[in-house]
């Protein structure tokens, strides 16, 4: 399957920051609304300016069309897969699920359990529990997962 998507990483630089907010918006901003109510656009342009330096984004692309965002942190004993952001006209697509395989198997083959944390509205949810992730705990707002190597 990843074959026939053609999917590829490019670590994302400064140039891509505008390109990520816009992403982040058309990604969480229904689930934001579902779960919180009207979307705040002060605090989650607030938000997303805290987590951009500190986060590691790749840009992802399929057919060299930019559809995707990830941020993973290899930690010694797991991956965490803090940001998976598909735009809305690309979902449905099968991209998510590749890249969520990919990032599994690559932690696996080095004896990683893969964490993740989701909204409790979020959709995606029902994905990540189909490839193997399963909640471990739960804060005030979301499902923490979690997927061990086999």
């Amino acid at each position: 399957m990843g074959d026939a998507l053609d999917i590829r990483f490019e670590l994302a630089s400064e140039d891509a920051r505008s390109y990520f907010h816009a992403l982040n918006r058309a990604c969480y901003e229904a689930v934001i609304e579902r779960q919180f109510g009207p979307w705040d656009e002060d605090h989650q342009n607030g938000v997303f300016e805290i987590k951009w330096p500190t986060q590691n984004f790749r840009k992802i692309y399929v057919k060299d069309m930019l559809v995707w965002g990830v941020w993973v942190d290899d930690a010694p004993d797991f991956v965490q897969l803090r940001e998976i952001q598909i735009h809305p006209d690309h979902q449905g697509r099968g991209i998510g699920k590749e890249v969520i395989r990919r990032e599994l198997a690559d932690a696996h083959v080095q004896g990683k359990r893969v964490r993740l944390r989701v909204l409790f509205q979020n959709h995606a949810r029902r994905l990540h529990e189909r490839l193997g992730l399963a909640v471990v705990d739960r804060n005030d707002h979301q499902s923490v997962m979690e997927c061990l190597p086999p």
